[in-house]
């Protein structure tokens, strides 16, 4: 938030004079104009609905100085920096056969709007109207340039025109439908005063507003909006479907009765919109008499109505503009505020008492920043950053293989690799072209040949995708030249292969669906061989020398064709089946690379025995004798083949398998003796067992992430030791300020350590956890390896194992502590394993111990799962992290929570049940707590039973949804309406489990009936008052889904005797939630406010003692609210309601420092909020206010919503699809972006170089100029007064004397009223709605400052021209009158279309 304040406008000149001399090499501009920025008091989006408006100029301006030049080029530069890039653009003025068009940048294109017809110039722009910020800087900008083009070429200055031209630049080169509103103020605005705009008839008039006790203040928000989306035409578009129901030409003629009448006709979104431009059309009318009258609290008044109507009916406020304007009038002397602009961020206008400007400056400057002194971010440019990103603008990369891939492509001179996946789409014109069956790029880089499966080959010359019809290859000049004797020649089907000749690239092989292969020469355009195949195509491969084709087929076959001039029809050298002569799978591809030494490499998917490997998806490579079938877990995509070879090289050499699986991405070393995996540094399949929980851990200590990998390298001895293959590029992001760990858990048991510092997410480790129980496992399954002799020779290859022998198994929960090497992880039967790392491989017997969470509750039977059953005997560990004790809660339902306090030596873990705590150096139970409420049946049925799917559950309400209907349906019709009421019911319970509507604003309270109420949802460790507030005790703190606090005060035994104590454990205090919300986070800050240190980060240095002096606060997070108690007392402090923003409900929430992005040692913590409507929050701490909120994850997507997990300094990471995280920033400083750089071919870096030439050489003019401008600035005012009064002086003067000349008068004597008119009118149609001259008007009420009109012709009627009369409209009559001298009387009057030549005449 920012209370804006300009910069003043000689800075600005010299600014701008400044910026010319650096672009245009040390020359002074000849011109200099401005236009005003405005606000609008009243009157929101009802300018494009012909109502009223009521803005005022603003002191902020555009300033645009130039010069004309003599040719016709124009030369643009900004000095704005919020700009988008270039700032810079050079282009020709328009020409009919030539003209402009809108692009990039989009500042431009509003420059491009206004200019016509005018010689060159060039040009700088500098302007201190905020971008973005609601004051009508776009249309600044258009009349500064309207203005400045007039002074090259000087027109009639028609005030209006001018308005209605900048108006339709805005709507053709930015594609934004405004109104009028904006143009005309900046026209015609005065200062002291408000311009009251009927848009209807674009009457004008001032509203005076000079009472010096009065002042405006505009707010700017920082949240910078952009009306050239999809929300602008979309409110627009709902107000003429409105003007349509109600039968009106537009809203302006509606009246809120008729808005009554026809409720029926309107959805209830679109009646609100009506509603709110009807109503302020008439709020706007009755403001501008209390502005007039000085009826100031009226006029404020009307403006916060104003706002209500924006936010709740137009739905174009947001939470920013809400807070700015509940602030303003907070304070006293503030007579309204409201957001003013399109929406959407912007700014707020307010009117208040001069006296009481300061008092409320700070007020709002304070409501907007809660931390007077310091604030989450560094700078508004960092805060308006922040809100500039809404939706996925946070998100910086994505991780993980891609979802659903489709297509493989790989550059062997840039040596990159490209995925495309099912979400893409190609589209190509023309319409003709309608299945694309098969695609080649010509080695010119010019042209694509397109195969259909209609058979023809379209040629497409890129990049303009433009068809070259006369290079088409159509199916029936390849079916004149087919034998006669060839059985498919009359139905060739589909192109199924296109490919070049290695060696001669004017002919292209084309292979139909049918088996015929044809070489087709370009040049002559005619086939010169035919290969008549018998089995339906698959694939073609042509080998380097281009002296053998092979082709493969949908028999499991492939084939040798030789070519050669001497036959031109050849039968193939060989032809054979690899896997038998039974029925075979087809061989989708194919390839035959040569080696300098030794047999070439066969290499071809499928071709499997149809009866009994049908289902296997394998890649089968063949060299000399030895044979290998890789066996992959998912389906094979594509496949690709990196060779040593060059382009000039005799042979291919192959050195590396790139198999694109459905799942995976797998290489293969062929390099290698035993044909060795190579392990991926990217594109990891993040779910070769399905993720079911994530954890981060930011800024790992240099020697646990020395032991992590360690580990992990001992597991990797079976991948081969080449460099990654595909390594084109340069990657230019900057090295990890730090090591972050991403552990994944997953359905298997196993828990996955995963390098996330930096764009990569590198595995590091990987963690079992199955061989501590008796499993379903098969021990002895052994599909990796073929035995001795068996055929086909399988190999198993590739990490996705889609099947989990034993869903139990699951890990649900991780929490790992950094700084002793402690590990936790929980999973889905209630298991919950405390670990450590050890260097070394060890045997040993994992302690267990039971939590009978149940305590014994009569009336309980669990009906759910069995719980894992534990090794008794000692257990082989490799090196790593290393499973010493077990707790096994009873009833085995999933952990639903897990923390732990490695400075304590505890764990705390909770279910659907209770709550324990386990002492895992002494090795036994603390603590256990039952937390079920009578109703909790669902509690004891366990995930893994009748209602543990979701998707089992929907389907279950649907179902009872329609045996309500049907029934219903059986019934009499007497019970109809008792019918209809359940099936109300059901579908609102239904929905209810879907999670698809949101909540409503207000906070219900929640029955404590209802089903798993007492699931532990979050635990937290605390040292802080809990008993009194003298002494501080170590405490547990347990959330539930009922909206229940349980705080335990610990009694922890010093180090010295810690293994003789025990623990015990005490109950302290309960809170029970009057809303009965879940509760999703417990935390308590210290004494300045801060968030207590996690356990040995003060030990280790990296963090500052808590304030253990002032009063600690406790903060309890539930799925509504936020509600802050002190401590001891546990009393209410203060609240924030988050249901009151769209119904939203917390998800997830953490603690997070956001470090300053300018000075690195200072930081502030806050929260990081996601909603179930997929919103982020950064909210401040301790004052719980709302600082950032932006759109992050679709609200349906409800997996991802669940699957999201925070870093300590902002950033985040959400599942988008089962194989992908999306990693995401709410920093400014920890941001995470791919960065790099692929060499491009030498000509285009010979032309990017000379390209570069004139950009050095003005950087060299910029280091060269010094800043001399200061002096100059009030020579600079008058040079602006000259250049916009000096034209209009000379145009006067010289319309004086052609009068006096002609009427023989006095030009001394002669005076003309200002503004005075030069119009000429002719009989074409009309542009815009202002020059439709025919249209009945009343001049006086369009310029009040008018004492009377007259029209001067300076053409004669009847014989220069004809038409052109005027027409006065009376009581009775009209009365047509013939031009002549004398004056025209003030009514309404119109005049005659000219339907002859053409007339001139002067208003005055």
């Amino acid at each position: 938030m920012a209370v804006c304040q300009a910069t003043s406008l000689p800075s600005l000149l010299a600014k701008a004079r400044r910026v010319y001399r650096e672009s245009f090499g040390d020359t002074e501009p000849d011109i200099a104009v401005s236009a005003p920025g405005r606000v609008n008091l009243i009157g929101e989006h009802t300018d494009y609905n012909e109502g009223l408006v009521l803005p005022m100029a603003l002191p902020m301006v555009t300033v645009v100085v130039g010069s004309q030049t003599a040719d016709t080029s124009v030369s643009i530069v900004t000095a704005a920096e919020e700009a988008d890039e270039p700032r810079r653009v050079d282009f020709p003025l328009p020409q009919d056969s030539n003209p402009l068009t809108p692009g990039e940048p989009k500042w431009a294109n509003y420059v491009k709007g206004v200019i016509q017809h005018y010689r060159g110039f060039r040009a700088v722009i500098a302007s201190n109207v905020p971008l973005g910020g609601g004051l009508s800087s776009s249309a600044s900008l258009e009349v500064a340039v309207y203005t400045f083009l007039q002074q090259i070429c000087s027109d009639d200055n028609d005030l209006v025109a001018k308005a209605l031209a900048c108006q339709k630049a805005e709507h053709t080169f930015a594609s934004m439908p405004c109104g009028i509103m904006d143009q005309f103020i900046s026209v015609m605005g005065k200062e002291g005063h408000a311009l009251l705009i009927d848009c209807r008839s674009l009457e004008a008039t001032l509203v005076p507003l000079t009472n010096p006790g009065v002042v405006i203040l505009i707010t700017n928000s920082n949240v910078r909006h952009s009306l050239t989306g999809s929300e602008y035409p979309s409110r627009r578009r709902q107000c003429e479907e409105a003007a349509r129901a109600l039968g009106k030409a537009s809203l302006r003629e509606a009246s809120m009765e008729d808005l009554e009448a026809a409720k029926d006709r309107l959805d209830s979104e679109t009646s609100r919109r009506a509603r709110h431009v009807i109503g302020e059309i008439a709020r706007t009318a009755r403001a501008a008499e209390a502005l007039r009258a000085g009826e100031y609290r009226e006029f404020g008044r009307l403006m916060v109505e104003s706002h209500h109507s924006l936010r709740d009916d137009y739905d174009v406020s947001c939470p920013e503009l809400d807070q700015l304007v509940a602030a303003a009038m907070e304070v006293q002397g503030v007579h309204g505020s409201r957001m003013t602009g399109g929406g959407f961020g912007g700014c707020t206008v307010t009117l208040l008492e001069a006296s009481a400007v300061d008092r409320a400056t700070q007020h709002i400057q304070v409501a907007g920043d809660p931390d007077s002194e310091s604030r989450l971010e560094d700078s508004d440019a960092d805060r308006e950053a922040w809100c500039s990103n809404g939706g996925s603008s946070g998100s910086t990369v994505e991780h993980g293989f891609p979802h659903q891939p489709s297509a493989l492509g790989y550059s062997p001179s840039l040596r990159l690799m490209a995925i495309g996946t099912r979400s893409g789409a190609i589209k190509l014109a023309p319409p003709s072209v309608t299945r694309v069956t098969s695609v080649l790029a010509h080695s010119s880089g010019k042209l694509l040949y397109l195969g259909t499966e209609g058979g023809h080959v379209f040629v497409v010359e890129v990049p303009v995708f433009r068809e070259l019809e006369e290079r088409n290859i159509s199916v029936e000049a390849v079916q004149q030249r087919v034998p006669e004797e060839y059985v498919g020649r009359r139905n060739l089907e589909s192109v199924e292969a296109l490919t070049e000749n290695p060696q001669n690239p004017d002919q292209i092989l084309i292979g139909y669906s049918r088996g015929l292969m044809v070489l087709w020469d370009l040049e002559g355009s005619q086939a010169t061989h035919h290969f008549l195949g018998n089995q339906q195509l698959e694939s073609v491969w042509w080998k380097r020398d281009g002296c053998q084709i092979i082709s493969s087929h949908n028999d499991g076959s492939y084939c040798q064709w030789p070519v050669s001039s001497a036959d031109r029809q050849p039968k193939p050298d060989k032809h054979e089946m690899p896997y038998g002569s039974f029925p075979c799978k087809a061989i989708s591809k194919i390839l035959m690379l040569t080696k300098k030494q030794g047999c070439p490499f066969v290499i071809f998917s499928g071709g499997m025995p149809r009866a009994s490997y049908g289902d296997r998806h394998c890649i089968s490579v063949i060299h000399s004798k030895k044979h290998v079938a890789f066996d992959f877990t998912s389906r094979i995509i594509d496949f690709v083949v990196i060779n040593e070879g060059g382009e000039e090289s005799e042979y291919d050499d192959p050195s590396a398998l790139v198999v694109l699986a459905e799942e995976e991405l797998v290489v293969v070393d062929l390099k290698s003796e035993g044909w060795l995996m190579i392990q991926t540094p990217y594109l990891a399949p993040l779910h070769c067992s399905a993720i079911t929980c994530s954890h981060h851990v930011s800024n790992i200590p240099l020697k646990l992430w020395e032991r992590i990998v360690a580990a992990g390298e001992k597991q990797n001895t079976h991948y081969s030791h080449m460099p990654w293959p595909v390594n084109g590029g340069q990657n230019k992001a900057p090295d990890p300020p730090q090591r972050d760990l991403l552990l994944t858990g997953h359905e298997d048991g196993t828990v996955r350590f995963w390098d996330a510092s930096g764009v990569c997410l590198c595995p590091l480790y990987k963690l079992g956890t199955a061989g501590v129980f008796h499993t379903d496992a098969d021990p002895n399954d052994n599909m990796n390896h073929a035995g001795e002799g068996e055929w086909p020779p399988f190999r198993k290859v590739g990490c996705f194992d889609p099947y989990s022998d034993d869903p139990r198994l699951g890990i649900q929960k991780i929490h790992l502590c950094k700084y002793s090497g402690y590990l936790a992880v929980a999973g889905t039967a209630g298991q919950v394993l405390v670990m450590e790392l050890n260097d070394e491989d060890a045997d040993q017997v994992v302690d267990s111990s039971l939590a009978d969470l149940l305590q014994d509750q009569e009336g309980f039977r669990w009906k759910g799962h069995a719980q894992l059953i534990v090794k008794e005997e000692a257990v082989h560990f490799p090196h790593g992290f290393q499973p010493f004790a077990l707790v096994q809660c009873q009833p085995p339902a999933v952990v639903t929570s897990l923390i732990l306090h490695s400075e304590w030596k505890l764990v705390a873990f909770g279910t659907s049940h209770g709550f324990g705590l386990y002492d895992y150096q002494q090795k036994n139970n603390v603590l256990v707590r039952c937390t079920l409420n009578p109703s909790d049946q669902l509690a004891l049925e366990g995930p893994l039973s009748r209602v543990k799917s979701i998707k089992k559950s929907l389907r279950q309400s649907f179902r009872r949804i329609r045996r309500s209907r049907v029934s219903g349906r059986k019934r009499p019709v007497g019970n109809a309406a008792k019918v209809q009421e359940i099936n109300a019911q059901m579908e609102r319970e239904a929905l209810q489990e879907m999670e698809l509507a949101p909540v409503q604003r207000k906070i219900e309270a929640r029955s404590s009936d209802d089903s798993f109420t007492g699931l532990v949802r979050t635990l937290y460790f605390a040292d802080s008052f809990i008993r009194d507030s003298s002494h501080s005790t170590p405490s547990l703190w347990a959330g539930t889904n009922g909206g229940s606090v349980y705080a335990y005060s610990l009694r922890v035994p010093p180090v010295e005797r810690r293994m003789e104590e025990q623990i015990i454990a005490e109950p302290a205090k309960e809170i029970q939630l009057m809303h009965r919300a879940p509760v999703v986070g417990i935390l308590i800050l210290d004494g300045r406010g801060a968030p207590l240190p996690e356990p040995l980060e003060v030990a280790h240095d990296l963090s500052r003692s808590p304030d253990m002096h002032g009063s600690h606060h406790l903060l309890v997070i539930s799925e509504e609210q936020f509600k802050m108690f002190t401590l001891p007392k546990v009393s209410a402090k203060m609240k924030l309601k988050l249901t009151a923003i769209e119904g939203s409900r917390v998800r997830k929430v953490s603690v997070v420092s956001f470090v300053n992005s300018k000075v690195e040692d200072y930081s502030e913590n806050g929260l990081a909020v996601l909603t179930n409507q997929g919103d982020l929050h950064a909210i401040s701490l301790p004052s719980i206010k709302i600082q950032v909120r932006y759109n992050c994850i679709r609200k349906e997507d409800v997996s991802g919503i669940a699957s999201c997990v925070f870093t300590k300094y902002g950033q985040g990471f959400y599942l988008i699809s089962p194989s992908e995280f999306e990693r995401f920033s709410l920093s400014a400083r920890w941001l995470v972006e791919p960065r790099c750089l692929v060499e491009a071919p030498p000509a285009s870096t010979r032309q990017t170089l000379s390209r570069a030439a004139p950009d050095g050489a003005a950087v060299k003019s910029r280091v060269s100029t010094t800043d001399s401008d200061t002096s100059e600035e009030d020579e600079v005012l008058l040079e602006i007064q000259r250049s916009l009064e000096g034209d209009r002086t000379t145009m006067r003067q010289r319309i004086q004397e052609a009068v006096a000349r002609t009427f023989g008068l006095d030009v001394s004597r002669l005076y003309l009223t200002k503004p005075t008119f030069f119009s000429r009118m002719n009989g074409t149609e009309a542009k815009t709605p202002h020059d439709e001259y025919w249209h009945p008007h009343i001049d006086k009420v369009t310029y009040g400052s008018f004492d009377y009109t007259s029209l001067l012709y300076l053409s004669d009627y009847g014989s220069d021209f004809g038409g052109g009369r005027f027409v006065f409209m009376d009581g009775v009559a009209n009365r047509t009158v013939e031009p002549r001298s004398g004056k025209s009387p003030t009514n309404r009057h119109s005049l005659e279309t000219v339907t002859v030549s053409l007339t001139c005449c002067l208003l005055f």
